[in-house]
């Protein structure tokens, strides 16, 4: 799941460069021009999503040079912000202990997660849904209290045997 999740959102390139803002990526052909680049879009407002996991900065905690210098902790910050995302959607849901409101939240998640709203970016949770192609059962690591802890990610299951409805404003 991660791989083909990483794939549909940066192509698995460890140095992407994404402005959400103008809908324009880059990959650029080195680190140091990537971190220039991110650093430039920042210092002029812009929102840039960074690396394997397009983290979106500005966020707490986070920089654009240890984003697209170390893939593992760019993956480890993309699954925490899922898993948080998926948490979130999760609590509101109106059906948390069924499978639709479980699919409903795992669909939400990921467009908060890319869009940092929970209807933001159906484009982006259908092109990784697609990436996907077939159910599965994952495990995404969150970093919680200094330790590694599990957020279990429920199975994605297609739309039309589910009857998952398409994400619709609260």
């Amino acid at each position: 799941m991660c791989a083909r999740w990483l794939r549909s959102s940066s192509n698995g390139d460890s140095w992407a460069v994404r402005d959400p803002d103008s809908s324009t990526g880059v990959h650029p052909s080195s680190y140091p021009a990537a971190v220039a680049l991110a650093h430039d879009l920042l210092v002029h407002g812009h929102r840039v999503a960074l690396g394997l996991s397009q983290v979106l900065l500005p966020r707490k905690g986070l920089d654009a040079a240890t984003m697209l210098g170390s893939p593992c902790a760019n993956v480890r910050a993309g699954a925490a912000v899922l898993a948080d995302f998926y948490g979130r959607e999760l609590s509101s849901a109106a059906a948390t202990s069924t499978e639709l409101g479980q699919q409903i939240a795992l669909r939400r998640a990921l467009s908060a997660y890319n869009s940092g709203s929970p209807i933001g970016a159906p484009q982006y949770t259908a092109l990784v849904l697609n990436a996907l192609q077939s159910p599965f059962v994952s495990r995404i690591t969150a970093i919680a209290d200094g330790r590694l802890a599990a957020t279990a990610v429920p199975s994605i299951a297609p739309l039309r045997a589910t009857g998952v409805p398409p994400v619709q404003p609260p």
